[in-house]
């Protein structure tokens, strides 16, 4: 029977066995071989994409909003507002489009605000250029009248820090790289000695900490 299996009648049947052998080797080389190109493509994009992710991290556009000295009616120096001056930087070497702004300033007899449905914008302009100085401006402060007994006396009961300064908000805006990003901000003005004082940031991490924004689209 073997014998028969290697006549040369059937060698013509063991060279189409051979060349199917054949055939499924390359195929599984080619397989193989597209399988590893795959890998390798893959492994590419991802770096690729991580490099293109540093670069956008360092050149897209972040917003500091940095709050000043507080100007409070006091009946030592007394002043017609009350108002919280600010400075809002551009950190980043692109642009950034501002897409809205709300910010609260009060004046309460507690360590905590309280938001309202009442907010000021912030008057910034619409596009940040990376080029640009440092941009200024100030939010009037709101007073409860159940804090006060006479207006004239905000200023020191500030710095006896029975009453406190609050300062908070967000900004939301757009970078070239079609991110968008919602920066929030809260400070609270903690009066010292000699007519001095400091802002402290919300210890929160929501309170002060840019996250990806999800919003619809809107326009201040």
């Amino acid at each position: 029977m073997w014998r028969c299996a290697f006549e040369p009648s059937t060698w013509s049947n063991w060279a189409l066995v051979l060349i199917g052998f054949a055939g499924v080797w390359a195929a599984l080389w080619t397989l193989s071989t597209i399988k590893e190109q795959t890998k390798l493509l893959r492994e590419s994009v991802a770096v690729s994409k991580k490099s293109i992710d540093i670069i956008v991290a360092k050149e897209r556009a972040r917003l500091e909003l940095v709050p000043e000295y507080p100007a409070i009616a006091s009946i030592h120096d007394p002043v017609l507002k009350n108002a919280v001056h600010y400075k809002l930087r551009l950190q980043g070497t692109t642009p950034a489009t501002i897409v809205e702004t709300r910010a609260w300033a009060q004046i309460t007899d507690s360590l905590k605000p309280f938001q309202t449905g009442s907010y000021t914008q912030l008057f910034i302009p619409t596009i940040l250029l990376p080029a640009s100085k440092d941009i200024e401006g100030e939010v009037y402060m709101s007073v409860p009248d159940s804090t006060l007994s006479n207006p004239i006396d905000i200023g020191d009961l500030v710095r006896s820090r029975k009453l406190f300064v609050h300062f908070y908000g967000y900004i939301r805006y757009e970078d070239i790289f079609e991110g968008k990003w919602r920066y929030p901000f809260r400070y609270i003005w903690l009066a010292e000695l000699n007519n001095t004082g400091k802002w402290i940031r919300s210890d929160v991490e929501a309170d002060n900490t840019e996250t990806k924004d999800h919003q619809v689209t809107a326009t201040t």
